[in-house]
């Protein structure tokens, strides 16, 4: 009886390395996402989701105060012109 000659020995070696280099990538990938994960949401500190929103609201804040200021200055306008 003839012994069985593996034909395809090199195609699974091959294999299993492209699977080990996926699984290293894959590694990488999540240590990433950690990553962009904690600059966004801050993870015990303020994130960029944080920074956004307090700029939007410091913005709003400035826009009211400089429409006070012209409807002040406005105002005194049309005082003295009466």
């Amino acid at each position: 009886m003839m012994e069985h000659e593996c034909k395809h020995e090199v195609d699974f070696a091959l294999m299993s390395e492209r699977i080990g280099q996926i699984l290293s990538g894959q590694d990488d990938i999540r240590s990433t996402q950690r990553e962009i994960k904690g600059i966004i949401f801050g993870n015990g500190k303020h994130g960029l989701k944080t920074e956004i929103t307090r700029n939007r609201d410091a913005i709003k804040r400035m826009w009211w105060a400089v429409g006070a200021v012209f409807l002040a200055l406005t105002g005194l306008t049309v005082q003295s012109l009466m």
